[in-house]
């Protein structure tokens, strides 16, 4: 059984028939009435054992990994006497699994009804934007495994099959306009925008109430920010649509089969989602006729016709790749970041109680899957993170031993001491966190010989500088034999081999990604694309797999050639592509494919000079394949997997959008036809002159260090405290400045001279210097008291005035050596005066010959540490 009690699921079975009679649907809007979701899943069934011995290991199998979690979600209906099919029935095992096969395909899990039915918003269970799509594919997990329990598999058993896509020209695409009021009247600003911004703004704006802010903020006050948060949510397509025809308001029927494919009309059509006046037909259609508008007023660009092309492709049109390849067996908890938006993150590992991900704070959806943080947080419930607990603590039964999977993009690498996955009560409290410091990668784990904070720390070394600010996979592993582990990038990269148990890890502990539990104090920056736990500790090889897998969405681009002189039918040129991120599409290992498994070349087939088009022109840049020269023959060609025309990657930019930027490839030379391609010149960049550049710069760590030398006589060379293994200059050197622009210098720098001001002031005043003190500060007393050492204006100046001699070459009554631009002698000597004074003004306690040696340090350091040393 993979839930943690009976008890517990029997408790929740009962609490959903009672709210079952008595739902409240809420929302929020911008003044208008709000419907809430109408696939509300129902309640669970009373029963909590399905009766009968199975009678062989498929039934045994599917009573194991898929009732329970059917009987939970679908038991309200689908068991015996109620609806057929009754896979959900209590009554006799052996009857639900005849019930089952009838809807689930265990050769293929993803095309089961069960999936299908889920998928299309039938009764789904999860609450994130992206609910329909991640219950299918938890569905498609659970028959996935109890194929692998039944078989003794692991992994998937389904394989993509290539289908063809339809033909189309490639052309006839819209390009976003400049600005929200470009194309007026049909401009956004004069045609979505009010509909969003009168019924969206409740929640869907940045000055929304912040319990209710929800990303994109496409109704935001400001129209520029509401446009470029509202593309990603339009289809252009869609300006080709009849505005008076009828719309399909059947949450049933798949999306593919209606024809309009904005986010914002499908929202409102498929998932009532805050549908105004209580009439979400005539909110979808009245969005939809907006859109149409604005699309519809957008011109259309076109293709060259003397290009030789491909057919066209979107991306959204593309074979969804899937991710068959990982090693997941294990696995207990895994959240993809597929949503796009709102604010929950869901497991999708289709194991146990689910650890729904619910986002606060600042944080960003970033396309191609993944979430932004940058202050914010995505936390679990202390009842949900307990199946991490469960599983794993070996005093409540669980096996003692884990790993923790993470793709991330690191910010920067200036941030210390911040949690990317945290398991931990706050900061002094912890089961197990995955931090960064700086460049390294931090592990802490509770157990035995740890003390509650999982310390000692486990850390990448410092000399490699492992963590960059750029895509990494990063998985942490401990068993009790081989201890803890880091490996980043498929690479082990530090371990500790103390053999260890896990008996002592706190229950009442939240899961969290991107910080912890007690607020900001520990929030990491950066982004996370992927992330999971496994109730296993990964073996190296398993880890690898994983790494080669890659992240985030990517799909197989079928562009067909089959119609061009000299090329067979059923020929493709294929391509996988993902969107990396909001900006760029990756397209990569172009390969020659023809779909006929019973074809061979006989012939060979010329391939030339390929590059990629969008929306009915060639990509500016990224055309990594115009080099191209090969050919197809029976020698390179398989007829299983094809021929790898190139294994270099591309960017190509992001335009309109994954639903809407439409591929096509061209060629120079391709079978028996061809058109040379002609390179233009880009036009001259507009001259702008260069920015002014300051008469005056900074000295850098050196300069600084040897110019602090000269002004005080203190040879660094033989001070320990400037120049040893712990001296302020050896500490502190990488915090100076290290370029002579004075534009470039920050708080951090002066901190950094502060510092090394006051170490050589100490040593001139201890007379460790070359110059002996007494000679320096010419008749002043060391050993008086500090009122006494002071208390005159004549014995203050036998401080003030070398220090202005020999750093700012002022002489007092002499102003001939001043530079034009430097502070009034008149100025600094009250500041210094002022200082002083302050210093001195300490009562008895602090009248101390020690004292008077203090404040000359301080008023050196308050000298020397000035401009007049930095700048030059």
């Amino acid at each position: 059984m993979s839930y943690s009690g009976r008890s517990e699921r029997a408790a929740r079975k009962l609490i959903g028939l009672l709210l079952l009679s008595s739902i409240v649907l809420g929302g929020c809007g911008g003044g208008a009435t709000t419907e809430s979701n109408q696939n509300i899943p129902l309640a669970a069934s009373v029963c909590n054992n399905v009766a009968g011995l199975p009678a062989n290991e498929w039934v045994s199998a599917y009573q194991r990994e898929v009732w329970p979690h059917v009987s939970d979600y679908c038991g309200s209906c689908h068991i015996e006497g109620l609806q057929s099919p009754s896979f959900a029935r209590c009554d006799d095992v052996n009857l639900a699994y005849n019930a089952a096969v009838t809807v689930a395909d265990l050769s293929n899990p993803a095309a089961s009804t069960m999936v299908t039915k889920v998928g299309n918003g039938h009764n789904c269970w999860l609450t994130s934007a992206n609910a329909n799509a991640e219950c299918a594919q938890v569905m498609t997990q659970w028959i996935q495994n109890w194929y692998n329990t039944a078989t003794g598999g692991v992994g998937s058993n389904a394989t993509i099959t290539l289908t063809p896509p339809i033909y189309r020209l490639p052309g006839g695409s819209r390009l976003f306009p400049t600005t929200a009021t470009t194309n007026s009247p049909n401009s956004f600003a004069e045609t979505v925008y009010p509909l969003l911004r009168d019924n969206c703004a409740g929640c869907h704006s940045d000055s929304a109430p912040a319990a209710l802010q929800q990303s994109p903020f496409f109704a935001s006050a400001d129209v520029n920010m509401a446009y470029e948060e509202a593309k990603p949510k339009i289809d252009l397509s869609d300006g080709d649509i009849d505005p008076n025809s009828p719309i399909d308001m059947d949450p049933d029927v798949p999306g593919t089969d209606k024809q309009e494919k904005s986010r914002l009309v499908v929202r409102l059509r498929d998932q009532a989602h805050n549908c105004w006046n209580n009439d979400c037909e005539f909110s979808a259609i009245t969005m939809r006729n907006a859109i149409i508008r604005f699309a519809g007023g957008i011109g259309v660009t076109g293709v060259d016709s003397n290009l030789v092309t491909s057919g066209a492709l979107t991306y959204s049109e593309g074979l969804v790749a899937s991710g068959g390849n990982r090693y997941e067996n294990n696995i207990i908890a895994k959240w993809q970041f597929k949503a796009g938006s709102g604010t929950t993150i869901s497991d999708v590992s289709g194991v146990g109680n689910p650890i729904p991900l619910t986002l606060t704070g600042n944080y960003e959806w970033v396309a191609g899957y993944g979430v932004n943080f940058a202050g914010g947080r995505a936390q679990a419930t202390t009842t949900n993170s307990r199946k991490l607990y469960d599983r794993i603590n070996t005093s409540a039964g669980g096996v003692g031993e884990y790993s923790v999977e993470a793709w991330v993009v690191p910010a920067n690498v200036s941030q210390q001491d911040k949690f990317i996955v945290s398991y931990s009560l706050g900061n002094n409290a912890r089961n197990l966190t995955v931090g960064q410091s700086l460049y390294n990668y931090e592990f802490r784990n509770r157990a035995a010989s740890t003390d509650p904070n999982g310390q000692p720390v486990l850390a990448t070394d410092d000399a490699d500088e492992v963590l960059q600010a750029t895509l990494q996979h990063v998985v942490v592993t401990f068993s009790p034999t081989a201890g803890r582990k880091i490996y980043v990038n498929g690479v082990l990269r530090a371990e500790d081999l103390t053999a260890d148990i896990i008996n002592n890890w706190n229950s009442d502990y939240a899961l969290v990604i991107g910080g912890d539990a007690t607020g900001t104090a520990n929030s990491w920056n950066g982004i996370v694309r992927f992330a999971a736990v496994y109730d296993q500790a990964l073996t190296e090889q398993q880890i690898i797999q994983n790494f080669d897998a890659g992240v985030g969405e990517k799909r197989f681009l079928l562009f067909d050639i089959g119609n061009i002189n000299g090329v067979p039918a059923n020929s493709y040129i294929m391509f996988e592509v993902s969107q990396l991120d909001n900006y760029s599409y990756l397209f990569y290992k172009p390969t020659f494919i023809n779909l006929d498994p019973a074809w061979t070349p006989t012939v060979p087939i010329a391939i030339e000079g390929m590059r990629i088009g969008i929306n009915g022109n060639l990509a500016s840049i990224g055309q990594a394949y115009a080099p191209l020269r090969t050919q197809i023959d029976a020698g390179q060609y398989d007829s299983t997997t094809g021929q790898v025309l190139s294994t270099v990657g591309t960017i190509i930019p992001v335009a309109n959008g994954p639903t809407s930027d439409e591929f096509f490839l061209s060629f120079e030379v391709l079978g028996n036809d061809g058109f040379p391609f002609t390179e233009t010149d880009p036009p001259a960049p507009i001259r702008v002159n260069p920015a002014p550049v300051p008469d005056i710069g900074l000295r850098t760590f050196e300069e600084i260090n040897t110019t602090m030398s000269e002004l005080t006589g203190v040879n660094p060379a033989t001070a320990a405290t400037i120049s040893g293994p712990n001296g302020t200059y050896t500490v502190y050197k990488q915090q100076f400045p290290s370029v002579e622009n004075i534009m470039t210098y920050l708080p951090s720098h002066q901190m950094a001279i502060s510092q090394l001001a006051m170490t050589y002031c100490d040593e001139l005043v201890r007379d460790q210097g070359t110059i002996p003190r007494a000679n320096y500060f010419s008749g002043f007393n060391f050993a008086a008291t500090a009122v006494s050492a002071f208390d005159s204006n004549a014995k203050k100046n036998q401080i003030i005035n070398p220090l202005l001699e020999r750093m700012m070459n002022v002489y007092s009554g002499n102003p001939g050596n001043n530079l034009a631009t430097q502070p009034l002698e008149s100025d600094v000597r009250t500041e210094l005066d002022n200082l002083i004074v302050t210093l001195t003004a300490c009562g008895a306690a602090c009248d101390t010959q020690v004292r008077t040696e203090q404040v000359v340090k301080a008023t050196c350091a308050a000298m020397l540490g000035t401009a007049v040393m930095l700048v030059q």
